[in-house]
């Protein structure tokens, strides 16, 4: 299992050196340079169409990064003084594959580029001879976290393209129906406490000056008391933050 301490003092790490990972949007991009986090397996895995063009999670691939630790040199060790396309084979832990760089002649190679040294590769996936490889520029990886993290955004980039993002259900309050007409103390009651603050409930009061208002009846307050009462002490209504504050 990959993590920083296993990994620190590895193939030249420096741990107090900080990562630096790429950020991407929803759709794998990086401003308007399409640039897609993957692990060595997808670019294995993936289906090909067309003229060696790569398709992972549905969407074409064009440019990508990768890191990997360097396992091979298919050409030997590269001579100064030569230009030329210089291959590295770098593992992932999900599989091996070929990236490549062009050298001028007049160009150094990394010295960190050793066995068993990490890299990340930024470049064009393709199918060449049948066999996937990256071709672009080589960058040394100083801190474990990168690995970490590279591993970390080719999961996340996976899942957002795989597993869109559920809808939120639009939550809508529904208008309160109005108390049938000719309805009974009882019915006006269990109308108003339904509808009142669903966490302090109403009183008795303010169900007798809601009757009034809204003209439901010509109940007095005497009567609105007695009724509350005798449906409180029966159960069909509930008290809230005191004795006299109720819901249905």
């Amino acid at each position: 299992m990959l993590d920083a301490e296993s990994l620190a003092g590895v193939g030249g790490f420096v741990s107090s050196q900080e990562a630096s990972p790429t950020k991407y949007d929803q759709q794998g991009t990086k401003g308007n340079f399409a640039l897609r986090p993957l692990t060595i397996k997808q670019i294995v895995d993936s289906h090909h169409v067309g003229d060696g063009v790569m398709i992972v999670d549905g969407r074409e691939v064009g440019q990508v990064t990768v890191v990997g630790r360097i396992i091979g040199f298919p050409d030997g060790p590269h001579v100064p003084g030569i230009a030329k396309m210089f291959p590295i084979t770098i593992s992932d832990d999900t599989g091996s594959i070929t990236c490549k760089k062009w050298i001028d002649a007049g160009e150094i190679a990394d010295p960190g580029w050793e066995m068993g040294s990490f890299i990340r590769v930024f470049g064009a996936a393709k199918m060449y001879n049948d066999q996937p490889q990256v071709t672009g520029q080589f960058r040394r990886v100083f801190d474990s976290n990168e690995v970490i993290y590279h591993h970390l955004e080719c999961i996340l980039m996976h899942l957002r393209l795989t597993r869109p993002v559920p809808e939120r259900p639009q939550v809508t309050k529904d208008a309160a129906s109005p108390a049938p007409a000719g309805a009974s103390l009882q019915e006006l009651i269990r109308y108003y406490a339904r509808n009142a603050n669903k966490k302090t409930g109403t009183t008795w009061e303010e169900v007798y000056e809601q009757i009034k208002r809204d003209r439901r009846g010509s109940f007095s307050a005497v009567e609105v008391q007695r009724e509350v009462s005798m449906m409180l002490h029966q159960g069909s209504l509930v008290t809230t933050i005191d004795e006299e504050h109720f819901l249905c």
